[in-house]
């Protein structure tokens, strides 16, 4: 329940943040859903009738178009190699759009079932969570996360330097774990 809030509020919040640190924060996001959803096992269903829908077409339409500016920020300069699944930037930027906002959709309805907060209500989030995972969202998040895998390493390994990626891998001067800085470290000790 909280890994899942915690993604739909990165993505609502997609345009407040930076793309790099947006994407770095997807990329964590994601790997946990997967892994969590995983082991959930699959209650009994209660209700007979279909759940109501949270997520409405537009708001659905502006969380796609926000993450797809984005992704255009980042998308600009990468560098695809040849015979990648995605071999065209827009192809990029546009599955990965979808990709994002269907797993935005799947776990805003749980969380919003979820929080109904009766017992059966409860109960089918998880069944219509785990079933959702089985049939589309398990797929979605490994399309989604390979997707992030290919924007955000391409971007380190290029010769373009992206700065929206440069704070997380931990190049900061000031990290006490360089070479310069270890030589000051361990001679003291000496």
């Amino acid at each position: 329940m909280k890994m899942a809030g915690d993604y739909c509020v990165c993505v609502e919040k997609v345009t407040d943040t930076n793309a790099g640190e947006f994407f770095l924060l997807i990329q964590q996001h994601i790997s946990l859903i997967y892994h969590k959803a995983a082991c959930i096992k699959r209650p009994k269903y209660c209700y007979d009738e279909d759940i109501k829908k949270f997520v409405s077409e537009s708001r659905y339409t502006s969380i796609r178009d926000a993450i797809a500016q984005q992704i255009g920020k980042i998308t600009a300069g990468i560098p695809v190699s040849a015979g990648s699944k995605h071999d065209q930037t827009p192809h990029i930027g546009f599955a990965l759009s979808e990709a994002l906002a269907d797993i935005y959709e799947s776990l805003k309805e749980f969380i919003s079932l979820y929080q109904v907060g009766i017992p059966q209500s409860m109960n089918d989030a998880l069944w219509h969570l785990k079933n959702d995972f089985a049939g589309n969202l398990g797929l979605r998040l490994i399309e989604g996360l390979q997707l992030i895998h290919t924007i955000v390493y391409s971007n380190q390994s290029s010769e373009k330097t992206y700065g929206d990626f440069d704070d997380a891998e931990g190049t900061d001067e000031s990290n006490p774990w360089s070479i310069d800085d270890q030589e000051e470290i361990y001679s003291e000790d000496e």
